[in-house]
């Protein structure tokens, strides 16, 4: 049960919820909404959770020193030595394999297994180099969002908007950029803790954070008063959400700045009471504007 227990934990499951980006392809096009789309897209779902788990572990165990002397990481169920190496790396195999099933049950279409592919070995290299580079460490996280939207795309038939690419890929690297800032506050003597917080300080984290929700909320803003976004859904109302991001992005720029607590944005989402009340007013708001007509 122990091991079981320690498997589960190294799964990472609750950021599953990253996952739901594959979901805003049919969100934003009313035209091809039905269950069968849904459906398609839950399996997508479950198959990149499966994915990004397999590579959470295979991180873990390349990780496991500088886990063990980071002051939360070593909790970590192969740095605290709840789970032996082996058991973790035979859990990895086999938790790779039911993935490579599941992938090819949802679909057999080569641009989602290409995109699944692309994802697994930008984050396997990541895991083993390009973390430790400074903005290429960013620009990777932020790049596993993207792709999660291309798959989604490719399950449903759909060509991704360049709009939706663009927000997507701003929100992901302010988010990525947070984090580093709760690494470089957090850690004591972070640069020998990771090598790639060598290129950041906090003057320039928080800039780029600042920079980047500014240029989220105008890419989203055009994106709401795009032509060719008003067609597709049936609406030139969307412009009233920009409302509720702007203020999405000051919430997550107090948590981070003032509280001082944005060291995992999915945690945030998670936990934070008010970011969750402007998640779910900007998802009411946009369902009502996109289907209530």
């Amino acid at each position: 049960m122990k091991t079981l227990n320690a498997i589960i934990t190294l799964m990472r499951p609750h950021q599953w919820v990253k996952n739901v980006f594959l979901l805003a392809p049919l969100f934003f096009t009313p035209a091809i909404w039905n269950g069968e789309n849904l459906i398609l897209l839950m399996q997508g779902f479950f198959t990149f959770s499966l994915l990004a788990s397999t590579i959470y572990i295979f991180n873990d165990l390349n990780d496991v020193a500088a886990d063990r002397a980071h002051p939360v990481k070593k909790k970590r169920p192969i740095a605290a030595k709840l789970i032996t190496e082996q058991a973790a790396a035979n859990a990895m195999i086999a938790l790779g394999c039911i993935t490579a099933a599941f992938a090819w049950f949802t679909s057999a279409d080569p641009l989602w297994m290409a995109l699944l592919g692309l994802y697994l070995i930008i984050n396997a290299f990541y895991s083993l180099y390009l973390k430790h580079m400074p903005l290429l460490d960013v620009a990777i996280v932020a790049a596993g969002f993207v792709i999660r939207i291309l798959a989604g795309c490719a399950l449903v038939g759909l060509t991704a908007s360049s709009w939706i690419l663009i927000c997507t890929f701003f929100l992901a690297l302010f988010l990525a950029f947070g984090k580093r800032r709760d690494d470089l506050t957090k850690v004591s003597n972070a640069a020998k803790k990771r090598p790639s917080l060598r290129g950041y300080n906090l003057a320039f984290v928080e800039g780029a954070m600042v920079l980047l929700a500014g240029l989220s909320i105008l890419s989203y803003t055009l994106y709401t008063i795009s032509p060719e976004v008003i067609v597709r859904l049936g609406t030139d109302q969307m412009f009233w959400s920009a409302a509720i991001v702007t203020f999405g992005f000051l919430r997550y720029l107090q948590i981070s700045f003032v509280e001082d607590k944005a060291g995992s944005p999915t945690m945030v989402v998670l936990t934070d009471k008010s970011m969750q009340i402007i998640l779910l007013t900007w998802l009411l708001t946009c369902a009502w504007l996109i289907y209530g007509n």
